[in-house]
């Protein structure tokens, strides 16, 4: 249904270079979220957010997401280098 359609705009090359990453907007957007892809009995979410933003990373660990690492990617359109901050939730999220 929806997941489908979904990925179908993820997976397009073209629509990917300019979406915004699925921001949500609301704590009980992110919830949400959270509680279908358990449901969904998908193993693992993960999310990244700038260093430079160190308010997104609170509201990932509010989310009970914990830190994994963190790697620099230079980011497009301005071409500068950015360090990003990866979280997963632990659903399960094993090798």
């Amino acid at each position: 249904m929806d997941l489908d359609a979904l990925f179908a705009i993820f997976a397009d090359e073209e629509v990917n270079t300019y979406l915004p990453w699925f921001p949500l907007k609301t704590m009980e957007a992110a919830w949400t979220v959270i509680k279908q892809v358990k449901k969904d009995g998908l193993l693992c979410l993960t999310a990244i957010h700038d260093r430079e933003n160190p308010r997104s990373g609170q509201v990932l660990r509010r989310l009970g997401m914990l830190y994994q690492y963190f790697y620099e990617e230079q980011w497009q359109p301005k071409d500068i280098p950015i360090l990003f901050r990866m979280f997963q939730n632990g659903i399960i999220c094993d090798d």
